[in-house]
């Protein structure tokens, strides 16, 4: 039997700044993401081909306008995730191509969450 092997991640929130990350604080999530996919990139040595990758959501942290440039656009944001995700994964499949890397659209806000119940 073949053992298929993915990773999923979520929740990654370009455009805002964690609270405190490897020792330090207010660090910018596309420092922490690129960490993340860093680390990804390690895996295949320690478990073998990974069959693909998977982004659950939240990419962007809000993608509306806002006339004092508080939120980072959801252009700029996408770029982020496009530099390290995109260009960033270096992880091999079974054939030894280029692990595929699936996003799933969309934002789970508790706005709409709390909408909904």
């Amino acid at each position: 039997m073949r053992q298929l092997q993915f990773v999923v991640t979520s929740d990654a929130h370009y455009g805002i700044t964690r609270a405190a990350f490897r020792g330090r604080r207010n660090v910018d999530a596309h420092e922490v993401n690129a960490a993340l996919v860093a680390a990804i990139n390690q895996l295949p040595p320690l478990i073998g081909p990974i069959d693909f990758i998977v982004e659950t959501g939240d990419v962007t942290n809000r993608a509306e306008d806002n006339e004092d440039e508080t939120i980072q656009p959801a252009p700029a944001s996408w770029a982020q995730f496009v530099a390290d995700y995109v260009d960033g994964l270096t992880v091999r499949d079974r054939t030894g191509g280029r692990s595929p890397l699936y996003v799933v659209p969309g934002n789970r806000s508790e706005e709409h969450t709390s909408e909904l119940q």
